[in-house]
This record gives C-alpha cells, sequence and structure tokens, in this order.
C-alpha cells in the first residue's frame, strides 16, 4: 500500500569485498535510516557483470523495498555517502573491489537503472520479494 505523501523505492546492493560484513553493515544502516520498514530479499551470490575471470571475486547481492516521504535527490545523496563512509572507492584506485554498492533501481514507477533492473542477479533478488506477497 502506498501511503498518501510517500515514494516508493527499491535498492540494490553489491558487495565483493569483505561482502558478508559489508552487507550486514550496509543492511543495518539502511534499516535504520529507513526506520525499521524495509523488506528483504536473501543474499545471492553473482560473478562480475561481463567478467569470466575465475579468480574475481563474486559479489554479494540484495535488493530491498521501501517508501519514504524524502526526495530522491536525499536518499541518493545519503546512499553515496553511506558508500564513502563504508571506504568505496571508485574508478582504477578500486581495482575491481566494490566495498558496498548502494543504488536506486525503481523510484515510484519510475526504472531509473534498466541495465540493473533487466540483470539475473536482480532478478533473482526481485524474486524473493515477490514470493513473500
Amino acid at each position: 500500500m502506498n501511503l498518501p505523501g510517500m515514494h516508493r523505492f527499491t535498492l540494490l546492493l553489491a558487495s565483493n569485498k569483505d561482502a558478508t560484513v559489508n552487507m550486514a553493515t550496509a543492511k543495518k544502516r539502511l534499516d535504520a535510516y529507513f526506520n525499521h520498514s524495509l523488506r528483504w530479499s536473501d543474499l545471492h551470490e553473482s560473478q562480475a557483470y561481463g567478467d569470466n575471470n575465475p579468480t574475481t571475486p563474486r559479489y554479494l547481492n540484495a535488493v530491498c523495498q521501501g517508501q519514504t516521504s524524502l526526495t530522491l535527490t536525499d536518499v541518493t545523496a545519503w546512499l553515496k555517502a553511506l558508500e564513502t563512509e563504508m571506504g568505496r572507492q571508485r574508478g582504477a584506485s578500486a581495482n575491481g573491489q566494490v566495498t558496498i554498492d548502494l543504488d536506486v533501481v525503481v523510484w515510484d514507477d519510475s526504472v531509473l537503472r534498466p541495465n540493473d533492473a533487466g540483470r539475473s542477479y536482480y532478478q533473482v533478488c526481485l524474486a524473493d520479494l515477490v514470493s513473500v506477497d
């Protein structure tokens, strides 16, 4: 049920560096930020998209859904700040390791990240949420 004045969203989380710890930390922080109102998928493992190198660290992925009165700009800024706080590095300095990646995939009825929305790692996680409805 969508409450008046509230925005519905789906977030995608991913990590391939100390993934179990970082996913748990991100989940705890997101739950607190959104007043423990999020619905969570299970954690699912995947290979980096387009990378068939068996030595590349595998990702843990999850999605969560919720509602907020905050703006998309505010949520996105907070997510990026959390990534930085948790040690996320971008570009060449990251060396293929992602401490935590937090993205808004769907906001209200708009798919903001269609590439992610179509990927198997997202679809598998999303299926967890559909099965509990």
